[in-house]
């Protein structure tokens, strides 16, 4: 499962034809843009049963310690280069909510990496979610606006216009995202 190629076989072609390839220097979530493109473009799609992919969880890892700009980075080109890649292709319409689902959970990624020096301070809560907009920095506050300037180009309605979003991402995240996405009013 989930949106990663290396668990996917795909044809040939569907890469060669026309050229495509993942963005240079990300991170993480170079994959993103490609997956919900491939998966856009086939005529088709199966699945195999067996595994032939063994994930390796590791403490430490790049996605585990990145720091707040290469982590910050990822994201916004992630959504960015997801957006630009698909929304113009016919069976976008089709699957916009999924597709957008996922793009929420990658906003609410760079949200919540954004504030996690105050979630780890104030405990993860919904009753706290203005405490870590009061008392974020200005670097994540810029972060966090521009952040929320994409979403309202790449996503369109409410979070609770969406079942995907609505059925699979936490209430907490949600207000978090709110939260983000009010520095646009201010």
């Amino acid at each position: 499962g989930g949106g990663y190629l290396v668990t996917k076989i795909f044809r040939r072609e569907l890469f060669n034809d026309p050229v495509v390839r993942m963005q240079k220097n990300m991170a993480a979530l170079e994959d993103l843009e490609i997956f919900i493109y491939m998966f856009l473009r086939a005529e088709s799609i199966s699945t195999v049963k067996e595994v032939f992919y063994y994930y390796c969880d590791t403490e430490g890892s790049n996605t585990k310690t990145m720091a707040l700009d290469r982590y910050y980075d990822a994201v916004y080109r992630a959504m960015k280069g997801t957006y630009d890649k698909c929304h113009g292709m016919t069976s976008y319409e089709n699957c916009k909510q999924a597709i957008e689902y996922m793009l929420t959970t990658v906003y609410s990624f760079g949200v919540n990496r954004c504030l996690y020096d105050q979630i780890a301070k104030y405990g993860a809560d919904i009753k706290k979610v203005n405490k870590y907009f009061e008392n974020v920095g200005d670097k994540e506050k810029g972060l966090l606006s521009e952040l929320a300037r994409l979403k309202a180009e790449v996503i369109s309605g409410d979070y609770a216009q969406n079942a995907e979003v609505k059925n699979r991402i936490a209430p907490l995240d949600i207000a978090i995202m709110r939260g983000a996405d009010a520095l646009l009013k201010n």
